[in-house]
């Protein structure tokens, strides 16, 4: 039993080295040591031509903060290296006291209040938690209730808050009743999101469902529900013969109050992003978490 854990902190150590090594050494690195902060991006030069994206944005949207909530998650399960932690930490410092971002709403729910969240709490940084208590009061007055599967990192920086806030343990449950309600027979989560369909919009879903599941002591429920999901991404509709997942289909439904609206989006609904391939197995992991079965291992 020792040589998966071994095989998984050695491939976890290799993308840590990757993921904080000088986006300026033309090595494929993220990490900004200048505005501590871990990029968001890559910019396309050419055919097999990129460079790290210093300009566009701003340190507390989205992608930069997404990475580092996913590096604590994994703090969690393995050990980091010294020096990764150190850097993560600095990051969290940077965030904790940074102006708003640009990006609205989406930056705060998806990427920066679960990174100070879990982050604070995962790596003791206090004033990242008390940054991330700040933000509950944001998410009371827009949007004030979970209406976005985007939002679903959401739940994941309540479960790292439940233990020591009431109140934040309170938010949880409530917003985890409403996923869970959401969810239809075939899997899907049908909040009022135009997006709904798309492939990691139900992956943060199951994520979310896990840790707050895991915070709230609500396996039971969480697990049948995370199965029905799995099941239907991995429904020949979904998922390739050969594993790759559909983006998102050429149409679906919308409901927008008593209305079904249909949505068209045919355009790049054939695109392949290996970042999907990864959000599932992800998902698989955090179904075995709460008690699941094997029975997506070999999907």
């Amino acid at each position: 039993m020792t040589a998966p854990a071994t095989h998984h902190q050695t491939a976890a150590d290799e993308a840590l080295a990757r993921l904080y090594s000088d986006a300026r050494d033309g090595a494929g690195g993220f990490w900004d040591g200048g505005a501590g902060r871990l990029i968001g991006r890559y910019r396309r030069l050419g055919e097999r031509e990129w460079a790290p994206d210093f300009a566009t944005e701003h340190p507390r949207d989205l992608f930069g903060p997404f990475a580092l909530w996913n590096v604590a998650l994994l703090a969690r399960d393995l050990p980091l290296p010294e020096p990764t932690r150190l850097l993560a930490a600095m990051q969290l410092d940077v965030l904790a006291v940074a102006p708003p971002p640009a990006t609205g709403e989406g930056g705060v729910w998806y990427g920066l209040f679960p990174a100070l969240a879990l982050g604070g709490v995962l790596f003791d940084r206090p004033r990242a938690v008390e940054a991330a208590g700040a933000l509950l009061s944001r998410w009371r007055e827009f949007p004030g209730a979970l209406v976005d599967l985007h939002h679903c990192p959401v739940l994941i920086g309540l479960a790292a808050l439940a233990g020591a806030d009431p109140a934040a343990r309170a938010l949880l449950a409530r917003e985890t009743e409403r996923l869970l309600a959401a969810q239809d027979s075939a899997g899907r989560f049908r909040l009022p999101d135009w997006r709904h369909a798309h492939h990691q919009r139900w992956m943060y879903a199951i994520w979310a469902l896990a840790e707050a599941a895991r915070a709230l002591g609500w396996q039971e429920r969480a697990r049948p529900a995370i199965a029905r999901a799995l099941a239907g991404v991995t429904s020949p509709a979904r998922m390739e013969a050969d594993g790759a997942f559909q983006w998102h289909p050429g149409w679906w439904w919308v409901r927008r109050g008593p209305l079904r609206l249909p949505m068209r989006l045919s355009r790049n609904n054939d695109l392949f992003f290996e970042c999907h391939q990864t959000f599932f197995v992800n998902a698989v992991a955090a179904y075995r978490a709460v008690g699941g079965g094997p029975e997506f291992d070999a999907a």
